[in-house]
């Protein structure tokens, strides 16, 4: 996760999306928010009717 303070710097935005691309380049990345990753999580663990 990235502070607002920190992301919102040049250098932090550039190191950012050289991150992201090199990523994205790989091929197989899954990029998701921590909410999405929970509920991957509970779905693969607890079965599927594990929603809130």
């Amino acid at each position: 996760m990235f502070h607002p303070v920190v992301i919102g710097r040049p250098g932090a935005s550039r190191a950012l999306r050289l991150c992201l691309d090199s990523v994205i380049g790989l091929g197989d990345a899954w990029i998701i928010r921590p909410d999405q990753v929970v509920l991957s999580w509970r779905k693969q663990e607890l079965g599927a009717g594990a929603e809130p």
